[in-house]
């Protein structure tokens, strides 16, 4: 189990994600140490009053002192700028990950700006909600979420074998993969789904008629569809902006989707129409409804 080669892990952001993974570590990982760094002191009593981390901290060498493992719990420009300042204080032989949802510039960052005798590795623990915060987190928040490990061509195998391990006990199947093909990939599905929530809030706030307002109508198949466009707009404005080459790519492929139906409805044509439905229904429930 993941005790077996981390026994000090380091969490430093103890937001939705942070917690709920300071969390998960204690309960199923229970040889584990967990402590937290954050930035506020009005949050150290909540972080341990909740079970997030056996010990809190707002000083980052305090807390990066016997750190087998460090995670960077926060979002990917603050991950970015944050490696420098915890370069001085990792010990040698320290694993340190991240939990952002873009990954080549916060590769590039940690190759920059780690010392040599630091072993990083990127991770993407494909799970959240649109809800922040701490006391919003839960410790089954990753239980049977894919968790994604990107490793570049400097990263030696036992630091993925070991990251690999520790994800795997609080929950996660495994899916390892280079940065770029993370970030194209997620791109459309995490990425764009968040700008296309926001596009369908936005287009029905602003379509009314004789003084009703669209939006006042929605109900639970609008709300369920657009719930994500809830989310942290400074995370979701740095996860666009770090992938905004993919993200681009893909809503220019969505616009042809868009021209496709547009066309078949202009011209009555039943079985484009028929098969833009059918498509998309057979994907939906063979692939994404497959283990319900």
């Amino acid at each position: 189990m993941a005790d077996r080669v981390f026994k000090n892990v380091t969490i430093i952001g103890l937001g939705l994600m942070g917690s709920s993974l300071g969390k998960a570590i204690i309960k199923y990982c229970h040889g584990i140490k967990v402590t937290a760094v954050v930035r506020r002191e009005e949050i150290v009593d909540k972080v341990i009053s909740r079970k997030a981390a056996h010990n809190c901290t707002l000083n980052i060498e305090e807390g990066l002192k016997n750190a087998d493992l460090v995670i960077l719990s926060m979002p990917v420009k603050t991950i970015c700028g944050f490696c420098e300042k915890i370069s001085p204080f990792i010990k040698q032989g320290a694993v340190v990950t991240d939990m952002g949802s873009t990954k080549e510039k916060i590769i590039f960052s940690m190759r920059k700006n780690l010392p040599a005798a630091v072993n990083f590795i990127g991770s993407h623990p494909m799970a959240g909600s649109e809800k922040t915060g701490i006391d919003s987190s839960y410790a089954e928040l990753f239980q049977n979420s894919i968790c994604v490990l990107t490793p570049d061509e400097t990263q030696n195998a036992q630091t993925t074998d070991k990251t690999k391990l520790f994800w795997e006990s609080v929950g996660c199947e495994i899916k390892i993969m280079s940065a770029k093909t993370h970030d194209y990939l997620i791109g459309a599905i995490s990425h764009i789904p968040h700008l296309m929530a926001s596009i369908l809030v936005n287009f029905a706030s602003q379509v009314s008629s004789d003084n009703f307002s669209a939006i006042g109508f929605a109900s639970t198949g609008f709300i369920d569809t657009t719930r994500i466009a809830s989310g942290s707009v400074p995370m979701w404005q740095d996860i666009c902006l770090s992938n905004k080459k993919n993200i681009v790519e893909h809503l220019n492929a969505i616009k042809d989707n868009i021209d496709t139906i547009t066309d078949a409805l202009v011209n009555n044509d039943t079985d484009k129409i028929k098969f833009f439905l059918k498509n998309a229904q057979k994907y939906r429930n063979n692939h994404l409804l497959k283990d319900k």
